[in-house]
């Protein structure tokens, strides 16, 4: 009998990394998504050695469209079933009016937005089935306000917590629990990354 695990994005470092060591220590058997594959292969390893947990790794890039449909046929090939879902994936974007790359700016909304959307899609109505399920996407308390030179991050995790609530009215009662993480600063390999420090020069 295959257990369900948790599925964990952005696994390879920061608060995903830290996901994933706890639900470990819980006992959690686990699969982790990233488009790294080293670090993620590595966490994978100090995982299952330390906490004697079966780790699965998926190498992904959830900015591309097909990616969600794809990691899901991919785990369900190989028999993994998921009751935990933590939406963690993010980066920081291209200004909008400023990124003349529009692809660019497609690529973004699609790892921010359409890919939580997506993962939400396919995994959840297994859950429903079950009965039980826990889903939580990482948002932001930049989704709760509205800062000048913000047109990118802030709007993204906006719509994470209205996903989140939506899917919480709608599922709640099938055993389903979806919450939206809204972190305040957080010092992560995240905040490293120079359009982020640009963005806090503006506000």
């Amino acid at each position: 009998m295959i257990e369900p695990r948790a599925l964990i994005t952005g696994a390879s470092s920061g608060l995903g990394a830290e996901f994933a060591r706890q639900l470990a220590a819980k006992g959690k058997d686990l699969v982790l998504v990233a488009r790294r594959a080293e670090p993620l292969q590595k966490l994978a390893d100090e995982l299952a050695d330390e906490f004697n947990v079966s780790v699965d790794i998926f190498q992904a890039d959830l900015s591309r469209t097909d990616a969600t449909a794809k990691l899901f046929a991919d785990l369900s090939d190989r028999g993994l079933t998921v009751d935990y879902l933590i939406n963690n994936a993010g980066a920081v974007g291209p200004d909008l009016l400023r990124g003349r790359d529009w692809p660019a700016q497609q690529a973004y909304i699609e790892l921010m937005m359409t890919s939580v959307a997506g993962m939400c899609h396919h995994f959840i109505p297994s859950m429903q089935k079950r009965g039980f399920g826990r889903v939580l996407n990482v948002a932001s308390v930049a989704g709760l306000v509205s800062l000048a030179g913000d047109t990118s991050y802030g709007p993204t995790k906006a719509y994470l917590i209205a996903l989140s609530k939506g899917l919480a009215a709608t599922v709640g009662r099938r055993g389903v629990n979806v919450l939206a993480l809204c972190p305040g600063f957080t010092h992560t390999e995240f905040h490293q990354s120079p359009e982020l420090a640009r963005m806090k020069s503006k506000s």
